[in-house]
């Protein structure tokens, strides 16, 4: 089981002798890394036309809400859930795939990152917040939105490569 310390030393011990720039990986080479440095590995290994179980979060919770069709990435939810596994606490999903047609997609002149499967929104405010930013940034998400005010913080994380990147930003 990975905790936060173990996690904050490898990432320390890691960044010590690695240049930064070898963090940005693409979704499939940063899930290998984090099963190498941080052992958090996927419940199940993915076999040849099976989808790979998440430990803490269920596909209905990720799904359209507007048609409930699927359409997250695969390997960016393994790094999603092994984000959650190191945090120790829960990631409440405020919004995860959107299908184009959804009345937020829609409303765009080009669809988001959500429409790629690439983007999630995490319902958490202040000390966990601040936790998964640190979490994303160590994991190599190059893409963060920030809600802190009002009702209904949350934190959006992203690896969508044909938006610009790196980049943070408010709502």
């Amino acid at each position: 089981m990975v905790t936060i310390r173990s996690l904050a030393n490898c990432v320390a011990a890691t960044l010590n002798r690695t240049p930064l720039h070898t963090f940005c990986f693409t979704a499939k080479r940063l899930t290998k890394h984090m099963r190498r440095r941080w052992a958090v590995t996927p419940t199940q290994p993915k076999q040849e036309g099976q989808r790979r179980n998440m430990r803490y979060f269920t596909k209905d919770e990720l799904v359209c809400s507007c048609c409930g069709q699927h359409g997250m990435d695969e390997d960016f939810m393994a790094i999603i859930d092994g984000m959650r596994a190191a945090a120790g606490f829960s990631f409440p999903v405020n919004s995860a795939y959107r299908c184009e047609n959804h009345p937020i997609e829609s409303a765009k002149a080009k669809p988001g990152a959500h429409s790629t499967g690439l983007a999630i929104d995490i319902g958490v405010s202040r000390g966990q917040a601040f936790k998964v930013i640190e979490l994303a940034l160590s994991a190599g998400i190059k893409r963060i939105g920030v809600n802190q005010k009002g009702e209904g913080r949350f934190i959006h994380l992203d690896i969508c490569d044909s938006k610009l990147s790196p980049t943070i930003w408010s709502y």
